[in-house]
């Protein structure tokens, strides 16, 4: 072995004892090689030695490079990893900052606005608003009255009653439910009947002046006086005195319990109820529905007799409800209708019970200048025709010819009246394009 061979193991024996590592150098055959590879061992111990005292094994000098590099990316890493982490902090405090500026701004643009709306409550609007606000209006209540150019109008399907069909004979009977009531009407055929009374009828009056009279039209006339079920079920009232809820309700309790007067004709009932009545059925039950005109009302009491009564020259206690003073059978009541016998043509109740309203004005002269045909009676008047006779009525004033009359100034009906209703086929004015026929029995 060389001087100089000598001197370099003895260097590098020195280095390692200096580094206190506890690898021992691991040297080849003799020359240069080994000598190089041992000297870029101790360089690269000496170098790791200031970076870190962790690592105890040389490495060669490209995964030294290699460390370096990873280390220095790691870093880079972290750094980058931590820096949106902080971002993000920052731009969520920012957001809240600039929330909580949106609703203080918010808060204050509200304040204002409650702030003047109170001062316009208490100022009130200009004369410049109120002006502007009635152009407004003025332009809606135009545009509102405004046709509708483009929409046509809806078809309206009218309930067609069968009633506007005639009747086949005298006394033919037809029935309608209407409000899930049923109204039985009879028909009254045209014809021609002597209207009055001759003057030695016993009861006669010159109103009743006896003269010929044509019905042009035949006509449906309700089998009996309009009942106080029926009134209640069309107007949602009753107002009739002899009734469990009405004055006369003392007068018809029976041991102490009120009868039921759903079949009882209405009574305590003005011209302008009944004509209510008959305008508010007409509408619900598909035709023209009207009071009995005079004439029609004593042709069909008639039902073709010329008595006196049309039981012929006197009525007993089945034919009617009537009074005879201080005679036994008073009622002093109204009854059901339908109890009494019927005239010829199958009506009920055209004498007693209560009086029936007609619609001709009354004139006890009118008689003397009738038409012949379809007379309606006067144009204008004071009072109203009332027929019939009523519960409290002696019997002549019960006769077919029998006129009497009832003023249209007092308030509340009276207890003695009541009325019932008629349809001529024909004036019902219902188009037949638009008709529905009435299916009910």
């Amino acid at each position: 072995m060389s001087k100089f061979s000598l001197s370099l193991m003895v260097a590098l024996l020195s280095a390692w004892m200096l580094l206190g590592t506890d690898t021992v150098p691991v040297f080849g055959q003799e020359g240069d090689a080994p000598a190089a590879s041992a000297k870029k061992s101790v360089k690269k111990k000496s170098t790791k030695k200031k970076k870190s005292t962790k690592k105890k094994a040389a490495k060669p000098a490209d995964e030294d490079e290699k460390a370096d590099a990873e280390d220095k990316a790691d870093v880079k890493k972290k750094a980058a990893a931590d820096e949106p982490a902080e971002e993000k902090a920052e731009e969520k405090a920012e957001e809240k900052a600039e929330e909580k500026a949106e609703e203080e701004k918010e808060a204050a643009v509200e304040e204002s606005l409650v702030q003047e709306a109170e001062q316009e409550v208490e100022e009130g609007p200009s004369d410049e608003e109120k002006q502007e606000a009635e152009e407004v209006l003025s332009d809606d209540k135009d545009n509102e009255d405004a046709p509708a150019e483009e929409t046509p109008a809806p078809t309206r399907r009218v309930r067609r009653s069968k009633l506007n069909d005639p009747g086949s004979e005298a006394g033919e009977e037809r029935t309608v439910t209407v409000n899930r009531i049923k109204y039985t009407f009879r028909w009254c055929p045209a014809g021609t009947f002597l209207m009055g009374s001759p003057d030695d009828e016993p009861g006669h009056v010159p109103a009743e002046k006896q003269h010929e009279v044509k019905i042009s039209k035949g006509f449906w006339m309700l089998e009996t006086e309009v009942t106080q079920e029926m009134y209640q079920s069309v107007m949602e009232k009753n107002p009739s005195y002899f009734a469990p809820e009405g004055f006369g309700a003392k007068a018809i309790r029976v041991d102490g319990k009120p009868m039921d007067t759903k079949k009882f004709p209405v009574d305590r009932v003005r011209f302008a109820d009944a004509e209510a009545f008959c305008e508010a059925f007409s509408e619900i039950a598909g035709g023209k529905f009207t009071l009995p005109t005079e004439a029609q009302w004593e042709y069909a009491c008639r039902a073709g007799t010329t008595g006196a009564y049309y039981t012929g020259e006197a009525v007993g206690r089945k034919d009617a409800n009537y009074n005879l003073p201080g005679k036994e059978g008073n009622l002093d009541r109204t009854a059901a209708v339908g109890e009494f016998n019927p005239n010829p043509w199958g009506l009920r109740d055209m004498m007693g019970n209560v009086s029936e309203w007609c619609s001709d004005w009354f004139d006890e002269t009118y008689y003397e200048n009738s038409p012949a045909s379809d007379p309606k009676g006067p144009e204008s008047g004071s009072s109203h025709v009332i027929r019939g006779g009523n519960w409290n009525s002696v019997p002549y004033y019960c006769r077919s010819a029998t006129r009497n009359y009832q003023t249209t100034t007092y308030t509340f009906g009276h207890n003695l009246d009541g009325f019932r209703i008629v349809l001529v086929p024909g004036d019902d004015q219902v188009p037949e394009e638009v008709a529905e026929t009435e299916k009910e029995e």
